[in-house]
């Protein structure tokens, strides 16, 4: 399982960075299902080890196993921030093992998922903090991220929001063309709104105009928006499409940033990605339980392990 497990978390690093590199969904999925199968083999392994020792020796492997990915990172000049990051897995490690066998010697019966989700709350911690700096390296520090995944990323988020920019503003795309989107705006408001003054009788309805008349106010008014963009965003191409000038426009400004404010703003972001994955995994604790948990019933059906009654009142568990 120690093997095992050790395999699971390197392949989890390895297709992390390849996602990182990449920006392809697919590498992080499987990067997360590597992970769940790693802690799968972690709660087994402090369910079924009760030396202390044994079990940091077995943790021990596992953390040092995605350093082999990472080898040129260490050789001949370690990487403080990449260290740090696996003694912080390691230690998270030691403290899951050590809350699960608690849970067990504090226990009359093997309660098996009351066990293993003290184990990984801790044990998750601890891979996402290693995944924080292997995302703050690799963005930051090693220059290895392609800027296709940043791309990718803010045109995912532009495309979220969508929904809410329809709701607020206009049924628009950020897949149009710079021109395309003002005219839109300009359009979808005109429609919405009377054009003239004196009261509801000397109001215009846009929809009654010529067509003519329709395209000359819409024009100045997506002119209008156009030049009060520029103002504050600098130039826009009016023929490019607006997700990418966005993602132009937020590169220069991190490409403007100072160094010293740059550092500071790498470090939160890395501290942001921690959490969002922490929420995010809190939703997917059920699969490494469940293939534990399967794993764990398969032993004891096969005679691998069993439970045994300790003072005819305390069950624990023995390998065969």
């Amino acid at each position: 399982m120690a093997v095992l497990g050790a395999g699971s978390v390197f392949l989890s690093f390895f297709l992390f960075d390849k996602f990182l590199a990449e920006g392809n969904l697919v590498r992080l999925l499987g990067s997360i299902l590597f992970a769940c199968v790693f802690l799968s083999f972690f709660v087994l392994q402090v369910f079924f080890t009760k030396s202390r020792i044994r079990i940091a020796v077995l943790s021990l492997i596992q953390v040092l196993a995605p350093l082999l990915f990472f080898f040129e990172r260490i050789f001949p000049s370690p990487s403080i921030p990449l260290l740090v990051g696996i003694v912080v897995f390691f230690i998270f490690l030691l403290a899951a093992a050590g809350r699960g066998r608690q849970d067990i010697a504090g226990s009359l019966t093997i309660r098996f998922f009351q066990v293993a989700k003290g184990i990984m709350s801790r044990a998750v911690a601890g891979l996402l903090i290693a995944f924080s700096f292997q995302f703050y390296l690799t963005y930051f520090v090693w220059g290895g991220a392609n800027e296709s995944f940043s791309r990718q990323l803010v045109n995912q988020t532009l495309t979220a929001s969508e929904p809410i920019v329809k709701i607020v503003i206009a049924e628009v795309s950020f897949d149009d063309t710079v021109d395309e989107f003002f005219l839109d705006i300009a359009e979808k408001q005109l429609r919405k709104i009377k054009i003239g003054s004196g009261g509801e009788e000397a109001a215009i309805d846009f929809d009654r105009l010529l067509p003519a008349e329709q395209e000359k106010i819409t024009g100045e008014i997506s002119l209008a928006l156009h030049t009060q963009a520029e103002k504050i965003f600098g130039p826009l191409n009016a023929d490019g499409k607006m997700n990418a000038e966005i993602f132009r426009i937020i590169k220069d400004y991190v490409d403007g940033i100072p160094p010293a404010t740059k550092s500071v703003f790498s470090v939160v972001l890395a501290v942001l990605f921690f959490f969002s994955a922490r929420g995010i995994a809190f939703l997917l604790y059920w699969l490494p339980e469940l293939i534990a948990f399967l794993m764990f019933k398969l032993f004891m059906v096969t005679g691998f392990a069993y439970v045994g009654l300790e003072s005819r009142s305390r069950e624990f568990i023995m390998l065969s």
